[in-house]
């Protein structure tokens, strides 16, 4: 939808001897009202904790977002979500919701092995796709649908989600700036205590694992933090402790070795509690940055930094900390789309790819499943 833009013709007086075009006073133009940006309809694959968590974010967004139709493999599923979110339209099968024409981008939010299927489906019905992390289980994979993308000429995008908080846009420019000198090491440690070896997390069937989970995140921030200051990777190094059984790893700490001697030592662990922070050490101080894939606190040389996500109205509540900046992520979406683009600055492709890439160098370093 847009406003019209408003045109005024001035007419001369039949009586006027002036030359066409002339008059005393310049007549000034009426300026049309700003185009409005379309709404963004969504197909939501999924009705799990994070699909509950990303459209819960759009309750105070319903001038930017539209909520059009839900899909899962179960109809009574979908049809529950549907009610509960006030979406009008269910399905009990992905390929309806692909043959919606209703539906301008799917958001997936579904069990990672079958992220490759679901966005290839979607792509191939021409919708733009915005998919959880890790976008697939394979380097191979993510490539095929960056492809497809390009050639369907549609967006496409992993869901990683944190880049699109403002606290990242004022680390680029502290970084550029200079304000903690020259950077030298990146530290990270994130994971939690998952005991229950019967959750997706510890079942590689079902994607489980430390990289696949969590990993991603790491390793998207470190790349960001030194590509940003025109670094890198050259080397990546990897070792871990892997459940003997089910050879997912448990803990894997993972080595980055960038040009120009900068490291960045990453830490995933779904056996152990984690600070859950990143800490970028440079020659003339440092920054840290608690639960640094959704955060709101930055601490710059020992002075504390907050940028709170926005305040979500409505029934429901969410199940992860700070998923009102789900909404971030949405916004800067919609805006590629309208703008023509098929991915954002944030999570260009390219980035996509070496992350996967890079995730599939740890695993055969480690010899997790699915690797020989």
């Amino acid at each position: 939808m847009s406003d019209k833009h408003g045109k005024t013709d001035v007419p001369l007086s039949e009586k006027s001897t002036k030359p066409a075009g002339k008059s005393d006073k310049p007549v000034k133009k009426k300026r049309g009202h700003k185009k409005r940006q379309p709404i963004l309809r969504w197909g939501i694959c999924g009705t799990g904790n994070i699909v509950n968590d990303f459209t819960r974010a759009q309750n105070n967004a319903k001038d930017r977002h539209c909520l059009q139709a839900v899909a899962s493999r179960s109809l009574e599923k979908a049809q529950a979500f549907a009610t509960e979110r006030n979406i009008s339209r269910a399905y009990g099968s992905y390929k309806e919701m692909a043959d919606d024409d209703t539906v301008d981008i799917v958001y997936i939010g579904i069990i990672n092995p079958h992220h490759f299927e679901a966005a290839k489906l979607f792509l191939n019905a021409g919708k733009h796709v915005l998919c959880e992390k890790p976008l697939t289980m394979s380097s191979k994979d993510t490539k095929t649908l960056c492809d497809l993308a390009k050639k369907k000429k549609v967006f496409l995008a992993e869901g990683l989600w944190s880049r699109y908080f403002p606290i990242y846009k004022r680390i680029r420019k502290l970084m550029v700036e200079g304000e903690i000198g020259d950077v030298r090491t990146i530290a990270i440690n994130v994971g939690m205590n998952l005991p229950d070896v019967n959750t997706r997390f510890h079942d590689p069937n079902l994607g489980g694992g430390a990289m696949y989970d969590m990993g991603v995140y790491a390793i998207q921030f470190a790349l960001w933090v030194y590509h940003n200051i025109g670094y890198k990777v050259d080397k990546v190094s990897a070792v871990a402790a892997l459940n003997p059984v089910t050879k997912v790893d448990e803990t894997t700490v993972v080595t980055l070795k960038f040009n120009h001697c900068k490291l960045a030592v990453l830490t995933i662990s779904l056996v152990s509690e984690q600070p859950n922070t990143a800490v970028v050490s440079g020659t003339l101080g440092n920054f840290k940055i608690d639960t640094f894939w959704c955060p709101t606190k930055l601490v710059v040389n020992g002075k504390e930094e907050i940028y709170d996500v926005p305040q979500v109205t409505g029934d429901g509540a969410f199940n992860f900390i700070n998923s009102a900046g789900f909404i971030y992520e949405a916004d800067a979406i919609r805006s590629a789309i309208n703008g023509g683009l098929k991915e954002t600055a944030e999570v260009p492709w390219k980035d996509t790819i070496l992350v996967s890439e890079i995730i599939d160098t740890v695993r055969k370093l480690i010899g997790a499943y699915g690797t020989k």
